[in-house]
């Protein structure tokens, strides 16, 4: 299948990053965020990832 739709797994992994809680949002019928690039900035780590959801948690 990834053969076939090889930009849907890009698509997936990119709402995935933004929604840690993906599958489950899907489960229930919620919004899926759209990812905000800047949580990787300046370099692509999960201290930085954190960082950047503290600073914009709602």
């Amino acid at each position: 299948m990834a053969n076939q739709f090889p930009g849907a797994l890009l698509a997936i992994g990119k709402k995935a990053l933004a929604n840690p809680d993906f599958v489950q949002r899907l489960k229930d019928g919620k919004e899926v965020a759209e990812i905000d690039f800047q949580m990787l900035l300046p370099k692509a780590t999960i201290a930085n990832e954190l960082a950047w959801r503290k600073k914009n948690a709602a």
